[in-house]
């Protein structure tokens, strides 16, 4: 599993978030909402099925950001907008904090009264990326 920094996590969708600051979501170059996701925070509901839950309000991050994230929250569950994860697993001992992506799963916006909200993530088949041939085109 790969460490990424959190903006370029949120680049690997296609989202754009200031370099150093934290996010908790943004919306991608294609109209999705990218969110990040605490490690703690998941449950397998189906074999098929994985359920990310939590509240909007636990989180340490800025008003501005808790806002923004209810925004986007809103506009997946209204729109039917696809939700991609940045998955955060806090430092633990000598384990620094880690950020990684899962290309691989798309979620929905099932639940969401103004803070406690759940998105439901199911695997997509992702197309391996093209191999370079090495060799210009002339």
């Amino acid at each position: 599993m790969e460490n990424l920094k959190l903006a370029d996590a949120y680049a690997r969708y296609g989202a754009k978030i200031p370099r150093g600051q934290p996010a908790l979501s943004a919306i991608a170059n294609d109209g999705t909402v990218v969110i990040s996701c605490q490690a703690a925070k998941f449950a397998r509901t189906r074999r098929d099925l994985l359920r990310y839950e939590d509240a909007i309000s636990t989180d340490a991050s800025g008003e501005r950001h808790k806002t923004l994230l209810g925004q986007h929250l809103v506009l997946a569950r209204d729109g039917g907008l696809a939700v991609h994860l940045v998955i955060v697993t806090p430092a633990k001992g000598p384990f620094p904090r880690m950020i990684s992506v899962r290309p691989d799963l798309v979620g929905k916006v099932t639940e969401f009264d103004g803070d406690r909200f759940v998105v439901d993530f199911s695997r997509i088949l992702v197309a391996p990326a093209a191999k370079a041939s090495g060799r210009r085109k002339s």
